[in-house]
């Protein structure tokens, strides 16, 4: 790999989607960007960018009176919760619509289980709980555990998992737990996108190498054609390319982007590095 000096690595992510000139952009420097200038991190969901992401997307359309019904849910679901137990602070996703972080003041989500492995302690709260997140019994099944250890101390374990559809990852779809050794789940931080679509599937409709240029194009690189294709996935959902001006190879990855509940597009992740 070719090094560079610390003040002229970058990091940069980009989530392209399907409306001219949008970009979802996560750039992390060091000291100082070596093209393109400084960029900070924001969501493009929120505020006035928001709005205008909205505007441009083609978002598919849930089934008739499909959001009403979800967001019921989860209000039944949290009313229910906060009656079995007094103290139960919800804190809702901005954008996504769910809950953001679960706690209780003096207790625990769950009674103590001493022996219950951490994973399926989280998991038993989820499936009892879905509607909450709104999810589905199988959209919990489906959950994929991504970390699963006990501090040092080994006083608190910490279990994470990742939401996907279809075999497609959802942006930042994770839920991260704590639970005691006595099998409590004592905090939830949740991400998970509520209401997602079943059906959703398949690849962006622009091709993966139209999506690196965009996102070149984001930090002042431009790129005439993309770099020669190094490898494809065979479903389609992931290519690597060579990396060009960049110090290492470049991603482009499928994921789910959520934007509300029930809905989200397909979109490309790029990574330049």
């Amino acid at each position: 790999m070719r090094m560079e000096p610390l003040h002229r690595l970058l990091v940069f992510i980009a989530l392209i989607l399907l409306a001219p000139s949008i970009a979802w952009a996560q750039g992390a420097d060091r000291a100082q960007v070596a093209t393109g200038g400084g960029l900070p991190n924001f969501d493009a969901r929120l505020g006035k960018e928001g709005r205008a992401v909205r505007q441009a997307l083609t978002i598919p359309s849930a089934a008739p009176n499909r959001k009403a019904q979800v967001e019921k849910g989860m209000a039944t679901a949290h009313q229910a919760l906060a009656t079995s137990l007094p103290g139960l602070t919800v804190d809702w996703h901005p954008v996504l619509g769910g809950p953001e972080v679960i706690t209780t003041r003096g207790r625990f989500l769950t009674p103590a289980s001493p022996g219950t492995d951490p994973e399926l302690a989280v998991r038993g709260f989820l499936a009892a709980k879905a509607p909450l997140f709104g999810l589905s019994s199988s959209d919990v099944d489906n959950l994929i555990t991504t970390a699963h250890y006990t501090n040092p101390a080994g006083n608190l374990s910490w279990v994470t998992l990742e939401q996907r559809l279809n075999g497609i990852p959802v942006f930042r779809g994770e839920l991260r737990a704590a639970v005691t050794p006595d099998g409590q789940v004592a905090t939830i931080a949740s991400e998970l996108a509520a209401g997602l679509d079943p059906a959703l599937s398949g690849v962006p409709t622009m091709p993966p190498e139209r999506a690196v240029q965009k996102a070149a194009q984001d930090i002042g690189v431009h790129l005439a054609a993309a770099p020669p294709l190094i490898e494809r996935s065979s479903d389609g959902l992931k290519h690597r390319f060579t990396r060009g001006p960049f110090a290492d190879d470049i991603t482009a990855d499928v994921v789910i982007f959520p934007l509300s509940v029930t809905e989200a597009v397909l979109a490309w992740r790029v990574l330049l590095w």
